[in-house]
């Protein structure tokens, strides 16, 4: 995983964006995503040097672990022999069919008549009074499968504050599958280049504000801060235009491109369309029915390529922890009880299919009592899990997280690399 602050400007996000999330891992390259338009041949540098207001990249997401389900088997001298090893650490599941019920995982040497133990790299230890039962197994194996999404970055020349004017606001984003750059032909449509069907509704990152007394003070030379956390499975991050050239019209706004995390205790792998986006816009999206009645928009909910039942484009809400919203503001800090700031893995949640999966290298932290910068960590003192963070105050008028249960939420990116 990579971690990266810098600076840009209006006119340069585009390509420094890009140049980081296909450079920016120098330990491990493979966590560098593909740039595939400007085509690169066999000059990355002078490719990325060429980017101006567009470029596509693409994220080669890794699976790691996948459901076994329903693998039929005999217990054998107490032993059930599995078809292929169990992943370190990954569920597993046993039922025993004549009697019709599910076994429970122990780790005691001594396994009861309703109990079961992982034994070996693909065997499992059961009771002697199983003897000759057929029992069916889910469980996790160690797999390296690739999956391929894309995404295109497009800064308009001009946006509509009143007249046309020039851009020096914010950007435009889809993502998308199946992307060829040989149909893409148009320097101003965002979608050239993806199959009908195959790419997202277009989602929009603001770093100042629209608006007339943005327009007397933004230029192509307007300064942007931005943090990035990625590596080949997702990017998230905040851009955050300059406070300095104005109090009122600079804004703070969270982005996350990639594949979401499997919720421990998930049934099965979330292999197909778990890919997701989304950004923090100065305007309201515009509502469409595309791909339906929960069409994504990207900017007031996350956007997922497909969901279970293969829905392409869906909106999936953040769920998460959190406290009262309308608690003290004040002096609201670490809980009295235990000594830290409550956090919260961000769950994205589709309307009809339920919670999916977990948003990499980013939590949600409450704004109260905390400043913009600050450092956190996450699981301290625990040997392996300890994980660093840096909370970003946000401030877009439209995010996922202005939806979310908690509308105090803060963003936090990861740090440690």
């Amino acid at each position: 995983m990579a971690y990266i602050r810098d600076y840009t400007t209006a006119d340069t996000i585009v390509k420094d964006l890009t140049t980081k999330l296909c450079t920016g891992d120098e330990l491990i390259p493979s966590n560098n995503w593909t740039l595939i338009n400007p085509e690169p041949d066999e000059d990355l540098e002078a490719a990325l040097e060429s980017i101006t207001n567009m470029a596509v990249v693409k994220a080669t997401t890794k699976i790691y672990k996948k459901w076994v389900k329903r693998e039929p088997a005999t217990v054998d001298s107490g032993t059930i022999t599995l078809d292929k090893p169990i992943v370190s650490g990954g569920g597993t599941r046993v039922f025993v069919r004549d009697k019709k019920y599910n076994l429970f995982l122990t780790e005691s040497e001594t396994v009861d008549i309703m109990e079961y133990r992982i034994s070996g790299e693909s065997t499992i230890a059961v009771n002697d009074s199983l003897e000759g039962k057929q029992v069916l197994v889910d469980y996790e194996t160690p797999v390296d499968i690739s999956k391929e999404y894309y995404l295109k970055l497009y800064k308009p020349p001009t946006v509509n504050i009143g007249s046309s004017t020039p851009n020096h606001y914010g950007l435009q984003w889809v993502i998308g599958e199946d992307y060829d750059i040989s149909n893409d032909s148009s320097s101003s449509d965002i979608t050239d280049g993806f199959p009908p069907d195959h790419y997202s509704m277009v989602g929009k990152l603001n770093w100042f504000r629209e608006t007339p007394v943005a327009k007397e003070i933004a230029h192509g030379w307007l300064p942007i801060e931005y943090w990035l956390s990625f590596d080949n499975n997702a990017v998230t991050g905040v851009v955050m235009g300059d406070p300095g050239l104005s109090g009122s019209e600079w804004l703070s706004s969270p982005f996350y491109f990639g594949s979401l995390e499997q919720i421990e205790g998930a049934l099965e792998t979330d292999e197909i369309g778990n890919f997701g986006g989304f950004s923090g816009s100065f305007t309201e999206p515009t509502l469409s029915k595309t791909y339906g009645d929960y069409t994504g928009t990207g900017v007031i909910d996350v956007i997922m390529v497909k969901t279970k039942t293969k829905r392409p484009y869906q909106a999936h809400k953040v769920s998460l922890f959190g406290g009262y919203d309308f608690r003290e503001k004040t002096f609201n800090g670490q809980s009295l009880h235990t000594g830290k700031h409550p956090v919260s893995d961000i769950v994205l949640t589709d309307t009809h299919e339920n919670d999916r999966g977990i948003l990499r290298h980013c939590i949600a932290v409450p704004k109260v009592a905390k400043e913009h910068g600050v450092e956190l960590i996450y699981n301290r003192y625990m040997s392996g899990k300890e994980q660093t963070y840096i909370f970003l105050n946000i401030n877009a008028p439209y995010t996922p997280f202005n939806t979310s249960p908690d509308v105090l939420i803060g963003f936090a990116i990861r740090t440690d690399i």
